[in-house]
């Protein structure tokens, strides 16, 4: 029986390594490449299995190699599939290029098909669900059944109709600055906090801002060498998701989170380098902060 639920995007990404991201009618030579899933969903979910956590995804794929892919990866990672249907439509995939010196990336996705409107759930009762927005017609079916993580990378439809209705409403900057229409970390937090109970919004290096209960706190980044960032909100989601499922206070939570994102971006590929609990403690035991931390 999955304690957590993860609902939303499952991708096949190939990505590059550059020394620099190509203009238009530019080349670039890659110098590493890797493929593997992707999605935010999808990526959480693994996240989540590797730190040790029972979870499965509901989601679609196509009918063709990249599907069966996923499938293989979600089976390797210990993770939950029943859920995930196959349609007539290709398997979404992403086309992503991350420069050397930094980790930036800079991603192209196609997703073709629509939202699915029901699954038989098969009476699974998940502690924790966990929705990107993607698929928001599945995700509301949970809402007021168990306490839900949006995901919230960008301001879409699918995120519009969560995005004041879940428990936990995790953003990234240009989400929190999409939905509203501020540009200051301060501004963007406390607008949002009158939206849901729990807030975070991730603002990478610069670390991140909180609110809960009627508090509010900021965390510095680690202070890191970033290889690859591609993926690194999804894995941040899916270690949350693991942190709040066993028991660990708000501020614990985050600070968690952090450092699974931070461990996974420090290798190529955004699975690649997804922790196990025991590394995650390892690291928080022995990181080091960046000295700069956004004021709240």
């Amino acid at each position: 029986m999955p304690e957590l639920l993860c609902i939303g995007h499952a991708a096949w990404d190939l990505a590059l390594k550059v020394a620099t991201i190509p203009g238009p009618d530019e080349k670039a030579r890659a110098t590493a490449r890797a493929a593997g899933g992707g999605g935010p969903a999808a990526t959480a979910a693994c996240t989540a299995a590797r730190l040790g956590a029972k979870v499965a995804f509901a989601g679609r794929i196509g009918q063709d190699w990249a599907g069966d892919c996923l499938l293989d990866e979600f089976s390797a990672f210990g993770v939950d599939a029943r859920f995930v249907r196959r349609t007539d439509a290709p398997t979404p995939i992403s086309a992503i290029l991350v420069r050397e010196r930094d980790g930036a990336r800079t991603i192209a996705n196609h997703n073709p098909g629509g939202w699915l409107e029901r699954l038989d759930w098969g009476g699974i009762r998940p502690q924790w669900v966990l929705a990107d927005g993607h698929e928001p017609l599945l995700a509301e079916h949970w809402l007021g059944k168990a306490p839900m993580i949006l995901d919230a990378g960008s301001l879409h439809p699918g995120t519009e109709r969560l995005m004041r209705r879940v428990e936990v409403l995790a953003a990234s900057e240009r989400f929190a600055r999409e939905a509203t229409q501020h540009r200051d970390p301060k501004a963007m937090l406390a607008a949002l906090a009158g939206w849901v109970p729990y807030v975070v919004i991730t603002l990478g290096e610069r670390g991140l801002v909180w609110a809960a209960e009627g508090e509010r706190g900021a965390m510095p980044a680690f202070a890191i060498e970033a290889v690859d960032t591609t993926g690194a909100g999804d894995v941040f989601h899916g270690a949350l998701a693991w942190a709040l499922l066993r028991g660990k206070p708000w501020p614990e939570a985050l600070r968690w989170a952090q450092g699974a994102a931070a461990i996974a971006c420090t290798g190529f590929g955004a699975r690649t380098w997804l922790p196990t609990a025991d590394e995650v403690r390892h690291f928080l035991a022995a990181a080091s902060l960046r000295d700069d931390c956004v004021e709240v």
